[in-house]
């Protein structure tokens, strides 16, 4: 999903940029807010995973990027887009079980 969800950026680019009269770097920053973001939030997601639960983390991962979707969907200039993209790409915390410890997983498994 963080692949799809990054290619659909990507792809909008253009449009984003003809209705948000946004510049080149403008643009780029989108996406490099997005990448670094996702980057960031991957571990920590499995560090929260693995303290305060799966199920929780994934929870507060879903209403958040939720809520940071609609700020991308509510925004009027490039500034606002790229903090609610860059915000939203911390959705690898709604996928905690991705980065948790390695014993926990095979923990799982076995169970």
């Amino acid at each position: 999903m963080a692949f799809l969800d990054g290619t659909v950026v990507t792809v909008a680019l253009p449009r984003l940029g003809r209705d948000l009269h946004a510049t080149v770097s403008g643009l780029q920053w989108t996406v490099t807010g997005y990448a670094l973001t996702l980057a960031a939030f991957v571990l920590l997601g499995g560090a929260l995973g693995d303290r305060y639960g799966r199920r929780r983390v994934f929870l507060v991962g879903v209403a958040s990027f939720t809520l940071f979707s609609v700020l991308c969907g509510l925004s009027r200039d490039v500034g606002l887009l790229i903090a609610g993209v860059s915000l939203r790409s911390g959705r690898p915390v709604s996928r905690p079980d991705r980065a948790s410890r390695p014993v926990d997983r095979a923990g799982d498994r076995a169970q």
